[in-house]
């Protein structure tokens, strides 16, 4: 009954009888041969599935594998007394069978090709192997006080061995923590969003889980189901009939928090004094804005960058392509003039310039 229902409800299974999914291609670093996968599969219930390494807290890890080791042998040692009252325990060769299927069933989506792994993906198959491992380890007190403590010690250094892989715990800890500095200072920093505000970032850490999608994680933050945010790469200018509203760039920086980058106009001399790396930020949210196709607001960028620097070429030539394909021709000519008399200018600049005066 709960897998119909969830078979149902998942998006890409039954839940696209109702609501189109967009199915796509991702690269995944994960992905291994079927084969291989199984391998790592079998070794998830014995907390093997990934070599044990020591990382930078290794007494921390040992502290705790030895400290949830003793928890477990003590509840099992308590538990003792209740066994002899316990129902008839099945023929070892029924639970080693059922077991196996079980385990078979939980592993066979693993053998997909293609498919990423991750541990958690055969936590259900896991649970078949140790069901069929039970009646040769729990049969004798000794030896289940012994795999459980071994189990135990495994798990608390795998606990702790550094790891990229986003369902293991020191991954969570890790995007966790950063996690937190960067919605505390998004908040101080952006207190009160307007309805429909889009938000775009830069220079974020990478495997920190921090925006998905069209960044749900905004409208739990703010408590409001209008706001939207993604990276520079993904900006677009507003879909026509789409709700008006703002657009905020932000910058991560690895002392000073979230930093604006004000798209349009701004006091230059005071913008510049309080921000070190103005012309790069202005220069990535212009190339953004290009490449995102909205290039009226990519002309005003750069012209901004071009009225801030007056002896660099670049900036000039750049606003003037701009403004080409925006439509602006006298725009264009103006500023291939500017972008030629400055020092620096190339060749290429020079001869657009030219062309264009040529032109009736």
């Amino acid at each position: 009954l709960v897998a119909g229902v969830w078979t149902l409800l998942h998006p890409r299974l039954g839940g696209r009888l109702w609501q189109h999914v967009e199915l796509e291609s991702v690269a995944d670093a994960s992905r291994l041969p079927p084969a291989l996968s199984l391998v790592r599969a079998l070794g998830v219930p014995l907390n093997l599935d990934r070599w044990p390494a020591f990382g930078p807290d290794w007494r921390l890890a040992l502290v705790t594998g030895l400290c949830s080791g003793a928890a477990l042998i003590t509840l099992m040692w308590m538990l003792r007394p209740y066994r002899s009252v316990a129902a008839p325990v099945p023929a070892p060769r029924a639970v080693v069978t059922f077991g196996a299927v079980w385990a078979s069933v939980g592993f066979a989506p693993l053998l997909l090709p293609g498919l990423g792994f991750h541990a958690y993906y055969a936590l259900f198959g896991a649970l078949g192997v140790l069901l069929a491992l039970s009646p040769f380890f729990g049969r004798h007190a000794a030896l289940a006080t012994a795999s459980v403590g071994m189990l135990a010690l495994l798990g608390g250094v795998r606990d702790r061995a550094p790891s990229l892989d986003w369902g293991d715990a020191p991954y969570q800890r890790r995007a966790a923590a950063v996690l937190e500095g960067m919605r505390a200072d998004l908040l101080r920093k952006a207190p009160r969003p307007a309805p429909h505000t889009r938000f775009f970032f830069v220079r974020v850490p990478d495997r920190v889980g921090f925006m998905a999608a069209d960044g749900p994680a905004l409208r739990i933050w703010y408590d409001d189901s209008t706001l939207s945010g993604g990276y520079y790469s993904s900006y677009a200018p507003r879909a026509a009939g789409a709700p008006e509203g703002e657009d905020r760039f932000y910058r991560l920086d690895s002392l000073s928090g979230w930093v604006p980058v004000i798209r349009g106009a701004e006091p230059l001399a005071a913008a510049m004094a309080a921000n070190p790396r103005w012309e790069r930020d202005h220069f990535a949210l212009a190339q953004a804005l290009a490449a995102g196709a909205d290039w009226r607001a990519a002309s005003v960028e750069f012209e901004k960058l071009a009225r801030a620097f007056p002896q660099d070429a670049s900036h000039a030539f750049d606003t003037a392509v701009s403004l080409g394909q925006a439509g602006d021709m006298p725009g264009v000519y103006r500023w291939l003039a500017e972008a030629a008399r400055r020092p620096g200018a190339t060749d290429e600049m020079r001869a657009a310039a030219a062309a264009a005066t040529r032109k009736p």
